[in-house]
């Protein structure tokens, strides 16, 4: 049964105390690899430390190009048709980690509403995502169990 946990950053005195209790509670049920999604904060050096080369992210452009958030409307307003998703470990940077996978999607109608764009690169998102994370659990299976 899936576990919810809600962890206010506002209740937390800082940055490294709000960390360590979420690094608690993953502790708590053995958590080896993290998988980001929609979390729109830097890492700090408390879960950084913890899961190195073990954390991804998902980031709606062709890192490095627009970083950050609304990056799908910063491509759109500079005109750019070839947007796309990318993978990546994560970092102490703003989606500055290593690249893992990429997926070009070109939008030949930036005319259309912002809100279709998106749903383009959601649903290619979503797609690279797991499919990503398919090859990644794998490799760590099959290295697991030839230890």
């Amino acid at each position: 049964m899936p576990c919810r946990y809600v962890l206010p950053r506002e209740e937390y005195a800082d940055k490294a105390a709000h960390e360590q209790a979420i690094l608690n509670i993953l502790r708590q049920h053995k958590t080896d690899f993290i998988a980001l999604a929609g979390y729109m904060r830097l890492l700090g050096t408390v879960l950084l430390r913890t899961f190195p080369q073990k954390i991804v992210n998902i980031h709606p452009s062709l890192l490095p190009k627009y970083k950050g958030l609304n990056a799908i409307e910063q491509a759109v307003s500079q005109g750019d048709p070839e947007l796309g998703v990318t993978i990546h470990y994560v970092d102490a940077g703003m989606d500055s980690g290593e690249i893992i996978a990429q997926q070009k999607v070109y939008i030949a109608d930036l005319s259309q509403p912002l809100t279709a764009i998106e749903a383009q690169i959601h649903r290619i998102e979503h797609e690279l995502y797991i499919q990503t994370l398919q090859k990644i659990f794998s490799t760590f299976s099959h290295s697991s169990s030839q230890l």
